[in-house]
């Protein structure tokens, strides 16, 4: 647990960070709701053109030296390696503890993960999403189950290259025979697996599934909660025999390969987001460029700000994300912000020294718990 014995005694131990987003994709995924459109070949050399030029913007005058970096989207791997590594070289990164690509099955091959550690890349995060076919074709991706099971097997191969996969659980098609199914496959591959994130279907607005709920072309997209919840602690229970941990609500690790990328949001550090729909976090103010690919493209090529968006919290809002965002990570949060803590929740948090962090039954309620650790009920 040395990662987060790290954060606790330097909670800045991983910022700050850089995230890259490419918005291709060779179809767009039936839940996805993030700026994402269709790959088309002449967008590509504008936009990485685009995201080296906002770097420039963003870093002029700054003595910022990043120790991470996560480029995801999208499918960065639709992008040719060698694209992918020029753009890195531009960005003149040095001294990086981490750097992450996204990657789907379908595009992944031995040249391009060559490619790949000849750039820097430490870790790859492969979008599975499910081990049964038909779940898979519910969610519109464009693999099947044995070509993620190949890609696993051809990430695992390469020296010096991590590999976190992501699930996806709840969907409405899935059974508990389902769900047994892609744990079963999760077993098979596990020895080859540093690091796994899996996270609820959520119908989030404007995607596919949200349009085929209300036309009531799909019967269930998503299930009850309480399947939801069942679903999830049968995965940490496979998962912590497998020898993950779970360092954060959605992720679980071996020792020593938690994303550092991702616990530096955790822990409220700073980060740059590049790219269209990118967020950042920078000298406690939060702020999001333009959605669409277009505006921001448009922004760039006049070396104009693409900032869509910026906020900064008050002491009170402040203190309520610090809680909710420290609680989802094993990192915890320390007991002096919080106090007392009040009886209505005393089985759902776990006092460990100076730290409060949340027991395997109040992960499912940490809004909950942060909101009456912070307002007392």
């Amino acid at each position: 647990m040395g990662v987060i014995e790290d954060l606790r005694s330097d909670p800045l131990a991983f910022s700050p960070g850089v995230y890259v987003h490419i918005p291709f994709c060779e179809k767009v995924c039936t839940y996805c709701a993030f700026s994402v459109q269709v790959a088309k070949s002449e967008y590509v050399p504008r936009y990485l053109e685009a995201i080296a030029n906002e770097h420039e913007l963003r870093e002029s005058g700054s003595s910022w030296s990043p120790k991470t970096l996560y480029i995801g989207g999208g499918t960065p791997s639709l992008l040719d390696g060698a694209l992918l590594e020029n753009l890195v070289a531009r960005m003149r990164l040095k001294d990086l503890q981490e750097f992450t690509v996204e990657a789907n099955p379908e595009s992944i091959n031995d040249e391009k993960l060559k490619l790949y550690r000849r750039a820097g890349v430490t870790r790859v995060s492969l979008g599975v999403q499910s081990f049964d076919d038909n779940i898979l074709r519910f969610f519109g991706r464009t693999h099947d189950a044995e070509t993620a099971k190949r890609a696993i097997d051809l990430i695992s191969r390469q020296e010096g290259i991590e590999l976190s996969i992501d699930l996806i659980y709840g969907a409405g098609p899935e059974d508990a025979w389902s769900w047994e199914k892609t744990l079963n496959s999760l077993k098979e591959v596990a020895d080859q697996v540093d690091h796994i994130s899996c996270y609820a279907l959520t119908l989030e607005k404007k995607t596919k599934l949200s349009v085929l709920s209300k036309r009531a072309q799909v019967s269930k997209v998503v299930q009850d909660d309480d399947t939801l919840a069942q679903r999830y602690y049968y995965l940490d229970e496979v998962l912590q025999a497998l020898g993950f941990h779970n360092y954060e609500t959605s992720n679980w690790a071996r020792d020593g390969y938690e994303s550092r990328h991702n616990l530096n949001y955790w822990v409220r550090g700073e980060y740059l987001g590049l790219g269209c729909s990118a967020h950042s976090f920078i000298a406690g103010v939060r702020s999001a460029n333009v959605f669409s690919m277009n505006r921001y493209l448009a922004k760039m090529e006049r070396r104009e700000d693409p900032t869509d968006f910026q906020e900064t919290l008050s002491a009170e809002q402040e203190l309520l994300e610090k809680v909710l965002l420290g609680l989802r990570c094993s990192v915890g949060v320390p007991a002096s912000d919080v106090g007392e803590i009040p009886p209505s929740i005393l089985k759902l948090v776990h006092r460990q020294g100076e730290y409060i962090t949340l027991s395997k039954e109040g992960r499912m309620l940490a809004d909950r718990v942060a909101l009456e650790l912070v307002t007392k009920g």
